[in-house]
């Protein structure tokens, strides 16, 4: 479920990015951004993805999600318009972090940002003001376009009715048992052709993986793991020696 990463567009000159998309229906498969991003689904029903967490879309459906975090959107067969609506925000982590450390005012919004990192569903009460606020933002000037985007801020740490959605918990553990379940299959293929020269290819070729998923695979490798891989392949040496 990591999804591929897509890039957001670009708004030279702006520090963050605000598109408004209206299409005949909505088909978006798993993908993540570098950047948070705030998507606000209108006049369609359909269904939201994020991490392990499904929720239905409904009339100002409001979601924020953070910088990788897994997520996909797709409407209904049937919906009661011919057009799906859809407001999306976009901003940087390492900006909106920079902006908070040399804004003390903003440091409420600590909290916002790291829940982000799961999820959060907001209100409609709170979509539809957000709404209210983005109609003209693209008709006005620069520093009123940001003056909006921190008030639009504000007005999600008010919201009430804020749901986190997915379970950090259990994101953790699949990853972790996946990992684990690799190190196994690699362990195990390691002591058993401890007397062979073994390449990547071989290792790739083992767990069914292109070599570089099994590069990839090594920053997640623990050192009290490597260190009993380790020790087995030195216990063998020392049998067959």
């Amino acid at each position: 479920m990591q999804g591929v990463l897509e890039r957001v567009p670009q708004r030279l000159g702006m520090s963050w990015r605000y598109r408004k998309i209206v299409e005949e229906k909505k088909s978006y498969g798993w993908h993540r951004h570098n950047e948070y991003e705030i998507a606000i689904h209108r006049h369609f029903k359909g269904f939201c993805f994020v991490g392990h967490n499904q929720s239905e879309i409904g009339h100002n459906h409001m979601v924020m999600v953070g910088p990788d975090l897994p997520h996909a959107i797709y409407s209904a067969l049937e919906h009661d318009s011919p057009q799906c609506e859809t407001h999306v925000i976009w901003f940087r982590k390492e900006w909106i972090e920079s902006l908070i450390e040399i804004c003390h005012e903003l440091a409420p919004l600590k909290t916002l940002l790291f829940d982000a990192s799961r999820g959060l569903q907001f209100s409609p009460d709170t979509a539809e003001k957000v709404v209210a606020m983005l109609d003209e933002v693209m008709q006005v000037s620069q520093p009123k376009q940001l003056s909006i985007l921190i008030t639009i801020l504000s007005v999600l740490i008010e919201d009430k009715e804020t749901i986190k959605l997915a379970n950090p918990v259990a994101v953790k553990d699949d990853e972790s048992r996946s990992i684990n379940d690799k190190l196994e299959r690699v362990e195990g293929y390691l002591l058993k052709n401890f007397t062979n020269d073994i390449s990547l290819k071989d290792l790739a070729a083992h767990l069914y993986v292109s070599e570089s998923s099994v590069r990839s695979c090594s920053p997640n490798i623990s050192p009290r793991a490597l260190a009993n891989i380790s020790r087995n392949c030195v216990l063998i040496w020392l049998v067959i020696s």
